[in-house]
C-alpha cells in the first residue's frame, strides 16, 4: 500500500515528536527521583530536651517484642 507524500511526513513528524517525549521522560524521570533536590525544604530540627531512656525489649507473644517509653505530652 502506497503512502502519500504528505501523509508519510506527518507519520515521520508524529514519530519524532513520539521518541522526544520518550527521551525526555528516560531523562527527567530518574533525576526527578535521584535524591533530594536543592528546592527541598531541609527537615526542621527536634527541640532539645531531656535524652530519651534505652527501651527495654519483651516477648509479648505470639513472635511480637514490645517495649514501653514515657514520652513528653507536648
Amino acid at each position: 500500500m502506497a503512502v502519500s507524500r504528505p501523509v508519510r511526513h506527518q507519520l515521520r513528524y508524529l514519530l519524532l515528536l513520539a521518541l522526544a517525549g520518550l527521551l525526555a521522560v528516560l531523562v527527567l524521570v530518574p533525576t526527578a527521583t535521584a535524591g533530594p533536590a536543592s528546592w527541598v525544604a531541609a527537615p526542621v530540627a527536634a527541640a532539645a530536651g531531656p535524652p530519651v531512656p534505652e527501651l527495654r525489649w519483651s516477648d509479648c507473644g505470639e513472635g511480637f517484642e514490645c517495649a514501653t517509653a514515657r514520652v513528653p505530652l507536648d
